[in-house]
């Protein structure tokens, strides 16, 4: 649909790769994805309970495609430097098997704890394999990358993006985000979301909205 055609663009890895972004414009049963109860519970133990979601695209490796280069996820990918707490992990959904053949996540275990950007390419020797319906979660700080796509058939999977709450999302939720699906959200996905969280304010002297709507006039003065 129109919707769908506006979130679709070429991936990194050029016209055998193509992402879909925006997927909770399109209701269920992505807008359910997100909220799945062990995922939630199990992001929970490492982001905190009111963690939120940066987002949620498709990504298509088709066949023949390359390997893609070593590297961190967002937000790490745009750090120098990186914090002590663990401020983003990632949620692979796997629609199709993931396997060696067809370019399923290389990594480097362990290497979140190095705390450095990644500088061998040889170090990924580890695959991630899974099979249609599993969920992968890892670190942001991983390094890792799409193995490259020997089949002749397209290795898919959806892409959760989940934040600390105080972190800038990768796609604006606030507003890229319909307004139908934002006044259906459950209290789970307003959380995700982050409807319900006051900041940015407009005018922190005189607003009593924030930027994305929510009333903010219940917050304390600011003091130094």
């Amino acid at each position: 649909d129109e919707g769908g055609k506006r979130g679709l663009g070429r991936g990194e890895l050029g016209p055998c790769h193509s992402r879909i972004w925006s997927l909770l414009n399109h209701g269920p049963p992505f807008t359910l994805l997100v909220q799945l109860g062990p995922v939630v519970k199990a992001l929970a133990l490492i982001l905190g309970d009111d963690f939120a979601l940066g987002s949620f695209s498709a990504n298509d490796i088709g066949p023949g495609c390359p390997r893609g280069p070593a590297h961190v996820d967002y937000p790490y990918s745009t750090l120098s430097r990186f914090p002590n707490d663990v401020v983003a992990c990632q949620a692979i959904y796997c629609l199709d098997s993931w396997s060696q053949a067809n370019g399923g996540t290389q990594v480097e275990l362990h290497s979140q704890k190095t705390r450095l950007h990644p500088d061998r390419e040889d170090a990924l020797e580890t695959v991630v394999e899974g099979k249609p319906g599993d969920v992968i979660i890892y670190h942001s700080l991983l390094h890792h990358r799409s193995g490259g796509n020997v089949t002749g058939e397209h290795r898919i999977g959806l892409l959760g993006q989940f934040l600390a709450k105080y972190v800038r999302p990768m796609e604006d939720q606030a507003t890229g985000v319909k307004e139908s699906v934002r006044r259906g959200a459950s209290k789970a996905l307003r959380q995700l979301l982050a409807l319900d969280y006051p900041f940015p304010i407009l005018n922190p002297q005189h607003s009593e909205t924030s930027s994305n709507g929510t009333p903010a006039t219940s917050l304390a003065p600011f003091h130094a």
